[in-house]
């Protein structure tokens, strides 16, 4: 029997075809349960371990929770047998002149909102913590367990603030709070960090330089951790030598 070339092309053609659609539909080898074990990586196909079935798979399931207003309440999160306490908190000590709007956050040991409520701006946080001094900002939960502070205006300089937890906070479960409910925290006190002799705003000499021209030593420059007004930090500033104020 004659072929011409063409015909033997499209006989070749079709006997690739047939091999890859054997591949596809796991022609050639199954296991024991009848099932195709062949595995594709890119563009070849070899034998492998057959995949579990999805059966094997376990989902859970959660009742839904009905709130106190009756209406169910959705993306509630079970908590523990421990108790209601603040498990962490912050800031703490006393903080760089840098961070002048600082984030006040607590972390409760229970969950206290729904999953729902995460997210959304709150302005008056005083059924959680109040500030003292009073700070303006928005409040945040971004956590069942975890609320956030974001002041508006920047923290006055040298200052103590003071967080007190509502005692009317109660958790999911409805368990009150227990133990510390309070922390502070300080804004950083106004000091000299550093000095220089002569002009321009780098210092020319240190500290502990033991010969530095006169003609230095007429201009001294003080750098402070807060912006100062020289009519009033000049009343605190005394130059003495040999003797003399």
């Amino acid at each position: 029997m004659q072929y011409s070339q063409c015909s033997l092309r499209m006989i070749f053609l079709s006997l690739a075809l047939a091999l890859a659609l054997g591949a596809l539909t796991g022609c050639g080898k199954r296991d024991g349960a009848g099932r195709s074990v062949t595995v594709f990586s890119g563009t070849a196909a070899a034998t492998g371990r057959a995949v579990e079935e999805l059966a094997d798979y376990r989902i859970a399931y959660f009742a839904a929770v009905e709130a106190a207003d009756g209406e169910s309440a959705t993306g509630v999160i079970a908590e523990s047998d421990e108790p209601f306490t603040i498990a962490d908190f912050g800031p703490q000590g006393e903080l760089p002149s840098e961070i002048r709007k600082p984030s006040i956050y607590v972390v409760f040991s229970q969950p206290v909102v729904p999953l729902a409520k995460l997210g959304s701006p709150i302005r008056d946080g005083r059924e959680f913590f109040t500030i003292e001094p009073a700070v303006e900002g928005v409040f945040r939960w971004y956590g069942s367990r975890l609320l956030a502070f974001e002041p508006d205006a920047e923290c006055l300089p040298q200052r103590r603030y003071t967080v007190t937890i509502s005692d009317r906070l109660r958790s999911l479960g409805g368990k009150r709070l227990t133990g510390k409910r309070s922390f502070s925290f300080e804004t950083e006190r106004l000091s000299a960090l550093s000095w220089g002799l002569g002009e321009g705003a780098e210092a020319r000499y240190s500290l502990y330089a033991s010969d530095v021209s006169p003609d230095a030593v007429g201009k001294i420059g003080l750098v402070f951790s807060y912006p100062v007004t020289i009519e009033e930090i000049g009343k605190w500033i005394e130059v003495r030598a040999a003797g003399r104020v």
